[in-house]
């Protein structure tokens, strides 16, 4: 019934929620970028003005936001590597710059940090996993600068900036070769 075929495949959603798509256009790719940049930055937004954190309202909250932001900006990049498509090629190129840029900004966000500190900061048990996930999401903020003057921040910021740009092109110039040795 359709019932059941709907139902299966939101089960199937569920097991498998980062599945890669292959049947993305080049618009479908720059939309997705560009929805995944403003819901990831919303999420982060509300998570900045929690002046009461807990694990649940901030460690948990990035949590997901990463695990989301990182499975569906498969999508707009993957296809850069595989895609038969030219045009598709170069839109998940493009997509793949934007969002690269995008995710400096999203792992310095000093105003995240602070909440982060915050929760930390209450000095609550933590256990396992959760423990050794604000361990690392701390140190993936310093390592982003946090703790840095904001001149240093700032040229940290930008020479990572032309560090990703630099990948992508230098990823784009592989994809595209087609040098073959007789």
């Amino acid at each position: 019934s359709t019932g059941t075929k709907q139902k299966a495949l939101v089960m199937q959603e569920k097991v498998y929620p980062n599945r890669l798509r292959f049947d993305l256009s080049a618009e479908d790719i720059k939309n997705l970028a560009d929805e995944l940049i403003k819901t990831s930055r919303e999420t982060l937004d509300k998570i900045s003005k929690i002046q009461n954190p807990t694990f649940e309202n901030t460690i948990q909250a990035i949590a997901d936001e990463t695990a989301n932001f990182q499975s569906l900006e498969a999508n707009c990049s993957f296809p850069s590597y595989v895609s038969t498509s030219k045009e598709i090629r170069e839109a998940s190129t493009a997509a793949k710059t934007i969002l690269d840029t995008y995710n400096i900004e999203r792992e310095s966000r000093e105003d995240v940090y602070k909440v982060v500190q915050l929760y930390k900061s209450k000095g609550e048990k933590l256990v396992g996993e959760q423990n050794r996930f604000l361990e690392k999401l701390i140190e993936m903020f310093e390592r982003n600068g946090l703790g840095l003057s904001k001149d240093q921040q700032q040229k940290l910021k930008e020479v990572k900036t032309k560090i990703a740009s630099l990948c992508v092109s230098f990823q784009q110039n592989l994809n595209e070769d087609v040098t073959t040795l007789l």
